[in-house]
């Protein structure tokens, strides 16, 4: 019996210790300043987005930032970007990219400065789009479908370092991801650096006659690569041991900015289904 109350006691005393809670401290008011910025010789608006980090465990609203000082310069001018509505910073409508030219990127904020420089690579030509039947034509409720992907050519820039990032959407489509093209993916010169790619094929998707399907291609350079990669592995994850693990997602803004900035020439194409 003597043995028996000994074996207990440590049991009783180890039981107590777990009623008391556990306070963990989960950093959840360090949030930072977070920039996307993607400029590029389109002729559309370009502007900038800035907002503050949410923690991850809870149920905040984005938080933005409205009123930032945002300056984006070249060798020559200096462009002073105006908020317009939910932390977007606008270009004026006079900007007008130049590929080769180096851009720096400026936002000052509560006294913190966040700077990231790059320099707007050339994009290769779309050339000889077209649509290719990829499987079978279908029906769904009575509208007629069709499987297609887009293929096209285009001349790889020699000089091994050069990535692409390829976006493809339906025009007019709010669901792209739900019916019809939508994708977006990347890639790097690393295989065919220098080459003539012909044949160059996009994802199926569904399409109806008359349909619209816009093509892009953007020039981007291989640290850029690297954080849409790691990006990538960040957001798609199925909670498997074979998941890599957690990693920071790298950002070239300096003083303690999150997010990236890219200076990209484009390309894009349109192309009906008749």
């Amino acid at each position: 019996m003597k043995n028996y109350k000994i074996f207990l006691l440590p049991l009783i005393i180890l039981t107590g210790c777990f009623t008391e809670p556990i306070e963990l401290d989960l950093n959840q008011d360090a949030k930072k300043v977070a920039i996307v910025a993607w400029i590029n010789d389109l002729d559309e608006r370009q502007y900038v987005d800035i907002n503050y980090t949410i923690n991850y465990l809870g149920r905040d609203t984005f938080e933005y930032i409205p009123d930032a000082s945002v300056v984006l310069s070249d060798a020559v001018n200096n462009y002073t970007l105006v908020h317009e509505e939910k932390g977007r910073y606008i270009l004026p409508s006079d900007f007008e990219a130049r590929v080769g030219d180096e851009y720096t990127l400026e936002v000052l904020h509560k006294e913190e400065e966040y700077i990231a420089k790059q320099v707007m690579r050339p994009c290769p030509e779309i050339l000889d789009l077209e649509l290719k039947l990829s499987t079978s034509e279908a029906s769904l409720d009575s509208i007629e479908l069709t499987y297609k992907k887009a293929v096209f050519n285009f001349q790889e820039i020699p000089g091994e370092g050069d990535a692409y990032l390829y976006k493809e959407y339906t025009k007019g489509n709010p669901f792209p991801a739900l019916f019809g093209y939508g994708g977006t993916f990347f890639f790097h010169d690393e295989f065919f650096d220098g080459e003539f790619i012909e044949g160059f094929e996009s994802e199926d998707g569904f399409l109806v006659n008359g349909d619209t399907l816009m093509v892009e291609l953007y020039a981007i350079d291989k640290d850029a690569f690297n954080f849409f990669e790691t990006l990538n592995s960040e957001l798609d994850r199925e909670g498997s041991p074979f998941d890599p693990p957690p990693a920071n997602v790298a950002t070239n803004f300096s003083g303690g900015a999150i997010g990236y900035f890219i200076a990209s020439g484009a390309q894009r194409r349109a192309i009906v289904l008749e």
